[in-house]
């Protein structure tokens, strides 16, 4: 089985590349703030900015995962928001 998590897939881009991968057959597992009614595919509700949700939601999510069937996952990133806009040595750990 292939799978794909996916964040940030319940709008925009996220929402398209995980309706894409599902039609070519992966398990997809959207991680957002909100969740798609009808959906297809497995969704998490989870806030990705608080640590220990973030934490939680992933302990959570590959505890469930069947490891002796998983051919290959992929993680695509996608979650974010615009914060402030700045070189990588002159923002603080939380904002990135």
């Amino acid at each position: 089985m292939n799978i794909l998590i996916i964040t940030g897939g319940s709008k925009g881009i996220g929402k398209a590349l995980a309706e894409k991968y599902h039609s070519k057959g992966y398990h997809v597992i959207s991680i957002a703030r909100s969740s798609l009614e009808n959906c297809p595919f497995t969704q998490l509700k989870a806030d990705l900015t608080n640590i220990d949700e973030s934490t939680t939601t992933f302990n959570s999510l590959f505890g469930q995962l069947d490891s002796t069937a998983t051919k290959c996952i992929t993680l695509i990133n996608n979650a974010g928001t615009l914060g402030t806009i700045n070189t990588l040595g002159n923002l603080d750990t939380k904002s990135i």
